[in-house]
């Protein structure tokens, strides 16, 4: 983009993510002037890219020659999850970014586990529970335990 790009606070910078190929796979802007942040930064995944972008994966997707403002949502360094909720990536932006002060890059992804993972892990805090219960009520009212009025309390 020939120019400066200024993106005002009811702004929305929407990017898609569906491989590791910049502007074919990815989208980019490259911006010749300067570039000033405001508004909420979002990006979605397509081609079922989720599945298989790796943490060590970093996506330029503003470049500028000079840089200023942030995103309301989305300060350098924080995590943004993406607008359909299949994973999340930190923004680095600005003078204490780990990339170039004047670009936006998203690194370090982060899956959403799958609905099964979840369930299974749902599942197996229900059977520790039960198993829990279950020996405390084969122990019998208060054994195991140390309570004010029990022997092992009194000394």
């Amino acid at each position: 983009m020939n120019g400066t790009l200024t993106l005002l606070g009811s702004s929305a910078a929407d990017f898609n993510i569906g491989g590791t190929v910049p502007v074919a796979q990815f989208d980019q802007v490259a911006v010749t002037g300067a570039a000033v942040l405001g508004g909420d930064l979002n990006f979605t995944f397509t081609n079922g890219f989720q599945n298989s972008v790796t943490p060590s994966e970093t996506f330029l997707i503003l470049s500028s020659s000079s840089l200023s403002g942030s995103f309301l949502n989305a300060a350098n360094g924080s995590q943004l999850t993406a607008t359909d909720g299949l994973g999340s990536f930190t923004v680095n932006y600005g003078p204490s970014s780990a990339f170039g002060i004047d670009d936006v890059v998203l690194s370090n992804f982060t899956p959403v586990p799958e609905p099964a993972t979840l369930v299974l892990l749902a599942g197996g805090a229900v059977v520790v529970g039960v198993m829990s219960r279950t020996l405390r009520r084969a122990q019998g009212p208060g054994k195991g335990r140390i309570t004010p009025t029990s022997p092992e309390a009194r000394t």
